[in-house]
């Protein structure tokens, strides 16, 4: 059995989600998101800029 999988994001939301997670990145590089949300910045960001990456 061969699962395909087919990607679902557009141009558009792949540029959205790559600058989502830079704004992420750089609030934590600025030093706005501190403490607990630092880590959980960096993460989120991981995620978002990954998938934006991939395309799905």
């Amino acid at each position: 059995m061969q699962l395909e999988f087919k990607r679902n994001l557009g141009v558009i939301d792949r540029i959205i989600r790559l600058v989502i997670g830079l704004i992420l990145i750089s609030l934590v590089m600025l030093q706005i998101a501190t403490n607990w949300m630092a880590p959980l910045a960096f993460y989120i960001a991981g995620i978002i800029i990954f998938e934006a990456i991939i395309g799905y």
